[in-house]
């Protein structure tokens, strides 16, 4: 059985009704005079920049700031926010995600229902040494050719109600500008996910090394196990028994260039199980989406 895609839906179901919550804003800095514009150069210019130049080992405790683009999603039920989704920053304003994450039969949340915090690393608590920022909603764009039933294209966008400042510890990931596979590649997934399969999800940040399969292999390892198909726009990524799992789908899995400044290359959006030897996980590939994720970042409509 797909356990990672039917522990989301069980998930969702308890979480049908949804209300906003007060947000408590860091707004970019000033003032009615003065109108802040983003530009495209800041973001070139800061992304994908790790404080410290932080180099990642393995399925551990992140280091809190480790990862300035992380983003936590949240669902609001009965006045109080609860996380199900990951994603990255990946400009002034706006988050990347996975498609089924804000778009399924069961699952449709108004921007009003969710609530992003950036700067974040314990969950749980309000004294982890980070200033959080917690931003509302504004918009959801779902890439039109989404497939639920299929799992293709299987990637949105959450427009912020508001532009936020980068600093050290909040800055956008990098996305990919030309056509390399990342095939064999050292790479780097996190989120909030459970631990292990069936387990329960982490309080605080994780990240696992993973090593990015080519997509024939990957083809041939689910070869009439799941409904889906692994298509050029998808990537695989495993290290057993480190693996995405639960909680962390739209969750960004990154590449350390040279410059060591990191790249988003996959989302996290589907798998059998969590850390099974026989299945990689399947991502959707960034490459294959940058001209939607242009058309909405650099739009206000």
């Amino acid at each position: 059985m797909l356990l990672r895609l039917l522990c989301f839906l069980v998930l969702m179901s308890l979480f049908s009704s949804c209300s906003a919550i007060p947000r408590l804003d860091r707004p970019r800095e000033g003032s009615a005079d003065e109108e802040v514009v983003q530009t495209k150069g800041d973001v070139e210019e800061l992304c994908g920049i790790a404080p410290n130049g932080a180099k990642i080992v393995g399925g551990n405790e992140a280091v809190p700031g480790e990862f300035p683009w992380m983003a936590g999603i949240f669902l609001t039920n009965r006045g109080y926010p609860r996380l199900f989704c990951g994603g990255s920053l990946i400009d002034h304003q706006h988050i990347l995600t996975a498609a089924h994450c804000v778009n399924q039969t069961y699952h449709r949340p108004q921007p009003a229902d969710l609530v992003v915090r950036l700067n974040e690393f314990d969950i749980s608590s309000k004294d982890d040494g980070l200033d959080t920022l917690h931003v509302n909603v504004e918009k959801i764009f779902v890439h039109p050719l989404w497939n639920e039933k299929e799992f293709k294209d299987d990637l949105a966008i959450l427009r912020l109600e508001q532009e936020v400042d980068f600093d050290p510890n909040l800055v956008p990931v990098c996305l990919p500008r030309g056509d390399e596979t990342f095939t064999s590649k050292s790479a780097t997934v996190s989120g909030w996910g459970v631990t292990k399969e069936g387990g329960r999800a982490s309080s605080t940040l994780r990240k696992a090394s993973v090593q990015i399969e080519a997509n024939e292999d990957c083809l041939l390892k689910y070869d009439g196990s799941v409904p889906f198909q692994i298509l050029e726009s998808n990537l695989c990524a495993s290290n057993p028994p480190r693996d995405a799992c639960q909680n962390d789908s739209g969750g960004p899995l990154v590449v350390q260039g040279d410059d060591e400044r990191w790249t988003q290359v996959g989302i996290v959006s589907w798998g059998i199980g969590c850390g099974d030897r026989r299945f990689p996980g399947v991502y959707a590939r960034i490459s294959s989406y940058i001209d939607w994720i242009d058309s909405i970042t650099q739009t206000t409509n």
